[in-house]
């Protein structure tokens, strides 16, 4: 069953690193908006790596007077889009988010000092 809220993403480092856990997160919601500062992405891009159709993803690329805050202008897309759930590999823009009650998650692979402790 879908959710009929929309489901926002990173694209490096979130839909990069785990493209198939990402697809089946965002088959679960009626659209996906990505939110990112990667200005060579397309919506079609986006599709393929989700897996769905182009018209059920927005693609919000930060502009070049907003990369100095492109923490905040990440936040700012997630509200504009009405995001239910956002991920990101920056904690400051997940910081940011939690502080504007955008239920945001941390994504990011384990560093290499921490998988030699097993």
């Amino acid at each position: 069953m879908k959710s009929a809220n929309v489901l926002g993403l990173d694209w490096e480092g979130v839909i990069t690193e785990y493209p198939t856990a990402m697809a089946a997160l965002a088959q679960r919601f009626a659209s996906c908006v990505i939110i990112t500062q990667k200005r060579s992405l397309t919506p079609s891009q986006v599709a393929r790596y989700l897996r769905t159709n182009p018209e059920a993803v927005a693609l919000e690329i930060c502009p070049s007077e907003r990369q100095s805050d492109y923490q905040h202008w990440k936040a700012e897309m997630c509200l504009k889009h009405n995001v239910a759930f956002y991920l990101d590999d920056d904690p400051t823009v997940v910081n940011i988010c939690k502080r504007q009650c955008i239920p945001a998650v941390l994504v990011g692979r384990i560093p290499m000092y921490v998988q030699e402790l097993d």
